[in-house]
């Protein structure tokens, strides 16, 4: 063999190797579809340095504190492989969708894709999986939403199931935070000026200088931030073990966008929703992307509103959360007794159930439309066995009609179970 021969034979070999190491990382990513576990527990919401004078700076006050149960993020954000197994499934079962999801390469994230693409694609996936599925049509949750553009409401969201949606804006801010407290961004970030604490080796932003910039949509793979990324840097997987929390492409949220919402009571109602409606239409996007160029925009707080459900573009994508079935909570089993049910000669049910440890109860009764009728019980308890007596009247104490309704069981602020109840007058 020549050296010209020889010359050839190792630039195959090299090229080869090179074809199985970048089909090694693309089946790598197509398979690890990892969750990461966050814990319950309160957390401090909001911006948290003075500031003045600035357009964003209003919208992420007052600080204050929120309560989120235990529930599980993807750890990447969706890539295109991982969106295509799930969209092709769905389309083949009675989906539709607005948009197809476009992507730089298979392990990059999605992108073009709207809110009502990926609340829908989260239903195709826990079908998909086994799960049941969260979001419905309307109150009654009897029909999965698989089609048109619904602006659904909270109380058509079943919370408590075990399949996949987007995270809640509190959801993300504590899972982004990554348990550090007061920090601009979801590293070791506190004090001074947001620009003291970023730079290029820690996430992918407009001038970040990564190897991607000069492509027509500059993303990164996801999880590209694991110490191996150019500028070179450390693995910046958040405290939870998250990539991407900041830069790569901003991601859609739950909620509404209320200017003010920080200031009213229900943003630190444990595991708040976020308002009802917004009155300009737009939802909340989370953690800044490729695009953004002004460093105060990747910061853990920041809340970008003006845009509508229906938008899509080349900078916005997505991750899951689902609710975690294994955590600590399950440990406190509930049980019901219904005496008195169904009984035409009394309008009282009694409602009975065991605490195995201390802890604060929460007990209400919903109507067929998830509206709350009646609070029994909202104060701690003793371990026991306890009961309380609902004489079908709600929360003014006028009485309502025979028909179907729902106790609900809370325990220390996490749902335990759900009962139908019947009451006969």
């Amino acid at each position: 063999m020549n050296s010209l021969q020889l010359k050839i034979k190792k630039i195959t070999t090299l090229l080869l190797l090179v074809l199985l190491i970048n089909l090694s990382i693309s089946i790598t990513y197509a398979q690890n579809q990892e969750m990461v576990l966050i814990e319950a527990g309160d957390f401090n919401m909001g911006y948290n340095y003075d500031a003045t004078g600035t357009w964003w700076y209003p919208t992420e006050i007052p600080v204050h504190t929120v309560y989120i149960s235990v529930f599980h993020m993807d750890k990447y954000e969706i890539f295109k492989t991982q969106w295509d197994s799930v969209y092709l499934w769905a389309v083949d079962n009675g989906y539709s969708f607005d948009n197809v999801g476009e992507a730089q390469a298979p392990n990059h994230p999605v992108y073009n894709i709207n809110w009502y693409d990926v609340v829908k694609w989260c239903n195709a996936r826990s079908e998909k999986e086994g799960l049941t599925p969260v979001y419905y049509t309307d109150l009654t949750q009897n029909t999965i939403y698989r089609s048109g553009q619904i602006d659904l409401e909270s109380n058509s969201v079943k919370w408590e199931e075990n399949g996949y949606r987007i995270p809640t804006e509190a959801e993300w801010e504590k899972a982004a935070r990554g348990e550090l407290v007061a920090n601009h961004y979801p590293w070791p970030s506190y004090g001074g000026t947001y620009n003291d604490h970023i730079d290029g080796s820690k996430a992918n932003y407009d001038g970040s200088g990564d190897p991607y910039e000069n492509q027509p949509v500059p993303t990164t793979p996801v999880g590209y931030y694991d110490g191996n990324q150019i500028p070179a840097g450390i693995d910046m997987a958040n405290g939870y073990g998250l990539y991407d929390m900041t830069g790569n492409v901003i991601e859609w949220v739950w909620d509404w966008y209320d200017n003010h919402w920080y200031s009213n009571p229900g943003a630190t109602e444990p595991d708040t929703k976020g308002p009802p409606e917004s009155t300009m239409g737009w939802k909340i996007l989370r953690g800044g992307s490729w695009h953004t160029g002004q460093l105060f925009g990747l910061r853990c707080a920041l809340r970008l509103p003006q845009h509508t459900p229906d938008y899509i573009g080349p900078a916005l994508g997505f991750r899951c959360v689902k609710r975690d079935v294994n955590s600590s909570i399950e440990i406190i089993q509930s049980e019901y007794e219904l005496k008195n049910y169904p009984n035409p000669f009394s309008e009282s049910t009694v409602i009975g159930y065991r605490l195995p440890v201390s802890c604060k109860v929460f007990l209400k009764v919903y109507d067929m439309q998830g509206q709350e009728i009646r609070t029994l019980v909202n104060e701690n308890q003793p371990a026991g066995e306890h009961s309380v007596v609902w004489n079908g009247t709600d929360n003014s104490g006028e009485t309502v009609g025979s028909g179907i309704y729902f106790c609900k069981l809370n325990i220390d602020n996490k749902p335990i179970s759900t009962k139908k109840l019947m009451l006969l007058k």
